[in-house]
């Protein structure tokens, strides 16, 4: 009846110690996506407005829309 006991006591260790041990390995990075050409960017840049969402809508962007 002792082995059983201990054997239990040293399986639920073994399970408690390798779940702490996968919830403190690092997170995977994903690989970098290739960067577009400065051509690509620069019409990307000037085609986004600037500031916040609420920075434009107080500019009255969004006037006469309704969420």
């Amino acid at each position: 009846m002792n082995v059983k006991r201990i054997s239990w006591f040293l399986l639920s260790m073994m399970l408690v110690f390798s779940m702490l041990l996968a919830a403190c390995q690092p997170a995977v990075e994903e690989p970098a996506a290739e960067e577009p050409a400065a051509e690509e960017e620069m019409a990307e840049e000037e085609a986004a407005p600037a500031g916040t969402y609420y920075e434009r809508a107080m500019a009255g962007e969004f006037d006469g829309t309704a969420v």
